[in-house]
């Protein structure tokens, strides 16, 4: 934990996250005895999630986004199917604001992010 409470997580490069001290990687590219996350876009990364070590899943994208037009998104009852698949804790993210991300939670989310809703 970093002295603002904040916590770091590192992107797929697992010594660079050890280095670092960071508690979490995202998409590692190796093996890890750090706890690691996983991106889930379809059921099959969903299923493969499922039968990983993977602490929690990024579930994206929710809803149209910004970040990376032309994706189909999921929609909020496909990002909860795929979500519930993979039997871990899922954070919505894609094209998710905080009037979206507070009506994503009632369902059973464990959080969610996105670039716009900070901007």
């Amino acid at each position: 934990m970093l002295a603002s409470g904040a916590v770091l997580a590192i992107s797929r490069d697992v010594v660079l996250a050890e280095r670092m001290g960071a508690v979490l990687v995202h998409n590692p590219q190796r093996a890890t005895r750090l706890p690691f996350s996983l991106s889930v876009h379809d059921a099959a990364e969903a299923y493969a999630a499922m039968r990983s070590d993977a602490a929690l899943v990024f579930v994206s994208p929710v809803f149209p986004t910004s970040s990376h037009p032309g994706t189909s998104p999921l929609g909020e009852g496909g990002a909860l199917v795929v979500a519930l698949m993979t039997r871990k804790p899922a954070i919505a993210l894609g094209g998710v604001d905080a009037a979206s991300g507070a009506r994503l939670m009632e369902f059973g989310w464990a959080g969610w992010a996105g670039i716009d809703a900070w901007l």
